[in-house]
């Protein structure tokens, strides 16, 4: 029962998913509330069901004037997460970037028998399912002397964990194409400290919705 803005909807929308069926709740429409579609005369009531069933990508806009196109870092968030599914959920399924996900633990984790001191780097390397059921984080764990280990960390882990730093870059395609890096924030890698990118898709939506005689597709 989440709301969200269409904008913000369409955003993060995973477009191997649709179709997919909207209820409007509210909204503010522009040029009035009632629109001429295929002949029928068609006006976005609250309450009324919009199955959404494609997206077409017409332009980005970015929120600076001028940027050079190439490759973006990821800017690493500053909120805490209190599980390890929820930070293993920054990972973008869509790429092939699980080894781009560095974290740590901001106390320590106690496994079995085995404590992991706060402050460990940890970078994912999978999620996998024991024999049990449960779902595990298989991470590396590296020590100063750069000898590494992995552990595995169930995803139910509670504690504080904050996302690190990257050092990978992603293309605009990259982005564009997954729902959960489009929704972040970006710098260009060839500028460390220059302004934070923000990408804005416009998108052509095609939908059905039920006018008062029949189904109309805008």
């Amino acid at each position: 029962n989440e709301r969200l803005s269409l904008r913000d909807f369409i955003n993060c929308l995973d477009q191997q998913s649709l179709p997919r069926v909207l209820q409007i709740c509210s909204g503010v429409y522009f040029q009035g509330s009632i629109y001429e579609l295929s002949g029928s005369e068609v006006c976005l009531s609250t309450g009324d069901l919009v199955k959404i069933i494609g997206l077409e990508l017409l332009c980005i806009d970015f929120n600076t004037l001028c940027i050079s196109l190439g490759h973006f870092r990821l800017v690493a968030e500053d909120l805490p997460y209190s599980t390890i599914e929820e930070i293993v959920g920054l990972c973008p399924a869509e790429v092939d970037a699980c080894s781009s996900l560095t974290f740590i633990s901001q106390n320590d984790l106690i496994i079995d028998n085995f404590t992991l001191p706060a402050g460990k780097q940890l970078t994912l390397l999978s999620v996998e399912v024991a024999k049990n059921g449960e779902r595990l984080a298989r991470c590396q764990v590296v020590e100063q002397n750069m000898a590494s280990a992995e552990i595995l960390l169930p995803l139910s882990l509670r504690g504080e964990f904050y996302e690190c730093q990257g050092d990978r870059g992603y293309t605009l395609q990259e982005i564009m194409s997954s729902s959960r890096l489009s929704c972040r924030r970006f710098r260009n890698t060839n500028e460390n400290s220059g302004s934070l990118l923000v990408f804005s898709p416009l998108y052509e939506i095609s939908a059905i919705m039920h006018s008062k005689y029949n189904s109309v597709t805008w």
